[in-house]
């Protein structure tokens, strides 16, 4: 395994991360947890910012209602049974790294981590938040973000769900980033269907629950699966990208076009 770090803006897609992390029982070189310090009771703030930034995902694990739709999205990826219960467990933290490091900002463009960042030996570290990098590109390391679109075909916020609008498939791409959005050397990309999941006819779900059920679990796996096949191939893919390929920008998805992708996957 390469010299590896991450970048733990707690989130979803970091606690999926970490969860894969400790199921393959890695240890990073350094673990950077983007908080805001706080009468040095580091760990204390981390908790509540876990459950303040993980609040919705918490919740639909609490309602029964939800089980049987969230297993059938651990099954549609290839995860064991109970995986996104495991995964928002908070204690996931302390066990894949070697040294977990409390920044002082939770901005990863901030001084405080700018820091943290050349105190640092070099390594590839994995970016788990959606702040636009900038500061830490000054530094000596290398960034790694998995995208939720077949790249360059689908750039930019809520990818995902545009793939399967507007191409009928789920794509997924991990690449070392730039200072251009989506772009850089892509490492792997893949594409597959999406699911198609029953929800129960009594278990009325609006589309702005539909979404964060989404990125609470769906998203977030998707990125997994993609983690664990760079991991198992020890980052050593490269894609070479043809100049002529599509290349599609998109931004967040309004309400109509939400409730026309949601109608595609989520079934009564």
């Amino acid at each position: 395994m390469k010299n590896l770090g991450i970048l733990v803006d707690d989130n979803p897609i970091s606690r999926c991360y970490l969860k894969i992390l400790k199921d393959k029982d890695i240890k990073l070189k350094s673990c950077i947890y983007l908080i805001n310090k706080k009468f040095f009771f580091y760990k204390l703030f981390a908790k509540q910012n876990f459950y303040t930034n993980n609040y919705y995902a918490i919740k639909f694990l609490g309602d029964s209602k939800f089980s049987e739709l969230i297993n059938k999205v651990e099954n549609y990826f290839g995860y064991n049974d109970g995986f996104c219960k495991d995964m928002y467990k908070f204690e996931n933290l302390f066990e894949i790294s070697e040294k977990l490091i409390y920044s002082e900002n939770k901005s990863i463009n901030s001084l405080e981590v700018y820091k943290i960042l050349i105190s640092e030996d070099k390594k590839i570290f994995i970016n788990t938040g959606k702040e636009i990098i900038k500061k830490p590109f000054e530094t000596h390391h290398e960034f790694l973000h998995i995208h939720p679109g077949y790249l360059p075909l689908v750039r930019g916020a809520d990818s995902s769900l545009w793939h399967i609008k507007n191409f009928d498939f789920m794509g997924v791409s991990s690449f070392f980033m730039t200072r251009k959005i989506d772009e850089g050397r892509v490492i792997l990309r893949n594409k597959l269907p999406y699911p198609v999941l029953k929800i129960e006819k009594n278990n009325k779900v609006d589309t702005k629950t539909l979404y964060r059920f989404w990125f609470s679990f769906i998203d977030p796996l998707l990125r997994g699966i993609h983690f664990k096949k760079i991991i198992e191939n020890d980052f050593k893919s490269n894609i070479e990208l043809n100049k002529s390929e599509p290349n599609n920008y998109f931004s967040f998805m309004d309400k109509n076009n939400l409730s026309e992708v949601f109608s595609k996957i989520f079934k009564k």
